[in-house]
């Protein structure tokens, strides 16, 4: 539908994740290149005001060199329908609400040089355990921790990013939506305490707003949009990078290497 709309000469902006392989993503900006209109994705993660100043500290060197960033996704059990069908969904829980996490680890951290990843289950079967390793070109690495496995009303979202001379840490914003996490949205450790760090109030409805409106803004101004088909397809690539190199745990049935006898 995408593709029909490009080549219709319409303007797209797609919902995350762009799509659930790289090369079907790689074919969708390479046509919007060629028909001259602009592809953009609702990374509305981006715009949420706990991101906006956690981006802004960084690239001002308020936190110093960035050396770490732990991203946690912590959920109840598997709601059923489509986003739990690994052959709708393109996999299972870094595939759904997991691409959240890769996509503000790129945006925060930058290019991701090397990954490691240890899964419960091979893709096609849908993982509901996942812990990401991610080495940046940066030199910086990461952390991303996913797992189904809490009671009904769980939803843990939580960023922490270390730097040289400072730490962040932020409450989710659906951990926050939901009610699961209390307390400053968004803190900073420097020189030996913690403080809060003031923002605007925001929460999920306005952070879909802000992405849909920016892409908007960006079109009928003639820019580029904020997040354009290439930074997705970079999540995407990211994302199809776990899963080829992921070790499956015992009990998983991967095509490739797992940790059983």
């Amino acid at each position: 539908m995408v593709l029909e709309a490009i080549r219709a000469g319409k303007n797209v902006l797609v919902e995350k994740p762009l799509t659930t392989g790289p090369e079907e993503a790689r074919q969708l900006v390479d046509a919007a290149a060629a028909a001259g209109v602009a592809l953009g994705v609702s990374h509305n993660q981006v715009f949420y005001a706990l991101h906006v100043e956690a981006k802004r500290l960084i690239d001002a060197g308020v936190i110093g060199r960035p050396v770490h960033i732990r991203l946690r996704l912590g959920m109840e059990p598997p709601w059923g329908g489509r986003r739990d069908a690994p052959d709708l969904a393109g996999g299972g829980l870094l595939a759904d609400a997991g691409v959240h996490r890769l996509y503000l680890a790129l945006h925060l951290f930058g290019p991701v040089r090397e990954v490691h990843a240890i899964l419960d289950a091979p893709r096609q079967q849908g993982e509901t355990f996942a812990v990401v390793v991610l080495e940046f070109a940066s030199g910086a690495r990461g952390v991303i921790e996913a797992n189904r496995g809490g009671p009904r009303g769980t939803f843990d979202d939580e960023i922490e990013i270390v730097g040289s001379d400072a730490t962040l840490r932020l409450a989710g914003i659906e951990s926050l939506f939901v009610g699961y996490r209390t307390g400053p949205a968004l803190s900073m450790f420097r020189e030996r305490q913690w403080r809060e760090v003031p923002v605007r109030p925001d929460d999920w409805q306005a952070s879909v707003q802000a992405s849909v409106t920016a892409y908007l803004d960006a079109v009928a101004a003639g820019r580029e949009p904020p997040v354009t088909g290439a930074a997705a397809l970079e999540t995407v690539r990211l994302l199809q990078r776990i899963y080829d190199t992921a070790v499956v745990l015992p009990g998983g049935s991967s095509p490739g290497r797992d940790l059983r006898p």
